[in-house]
């Protein structure tokens, strides 16, 4: 899973993350039951703070996803 983010946007990164998982999961792209990557695995891949992460993967469960 390859997620691009643009630091030079407006948009937080904790959104960008949110927005392209959204988008794997609407477009089937991530299965249900398919395990997301660790917090602290994907913030370093990403090189992001762990927190970040946590943020977007906290949106999507309150989105149901």
């Amino acid at each position: 899973m390859e997620i691009l983010l643009d630091r030079s946007q407006a948009i937080p990164l904790a959104r960008q993350i949110q927005v392209h998982l959204e988008r794997l999961i609407t477009d089937g792209l991530l299965a249900p039951g398919v395990k997301l990557p660790a917090t602290r695995e994907l913030a370093q891949r990403l090189g992001v703070n762990r927190t970040t992460v946590t943020l977007a993967y906290e949106e999507l469960v309150a989105r149901g996803l």
